[in-house]
């Protein structure tokens, strides 16, 4: 068997298989017949579990923004001075 020469291994390794996304996990329980509902508006060829995904997602900036806007609103009221009534008029300012 001379002339065999020894086979190492890459010097980096390559990952075998699909690239893995979507790899965190959460049980989910719905009202009964919110399945149902979600399967009646997909998409042909659109999986439940993108849907759902996408929704998410869509909650999670929704409620971003809002947060956003609240704290800017917050900001403007305390960076604004205290509103206070006017000074009566003397009557010799009159």
């Amino acid at each position: 068997m001379q002339g065999l020469t020894e086979i190492a291994p890459a010097a980096t390794k390559r990952p075998v298989g699909r690239i893995k996304i979507n790899d965190e996990q959460t049980p989910a329980r719905f009202p009964e017949g919110t399945l149902a509902r979600i399967d009646s508006v997909l998409v042909p060829k659109e999986k439940r579990s993108d849907f759902i995904r996408e929704a998410v997602e869509k909650e999670i900036l929704r409620r971003l923004t809002l947060t956003a806007k609240q704290g800017q609103a917050m900001a403007r009221l305390k960076g604004s001075p205290p509103s206070q009534p006017a000074p009566a008029k003397s009557r010799n300012e009159e």
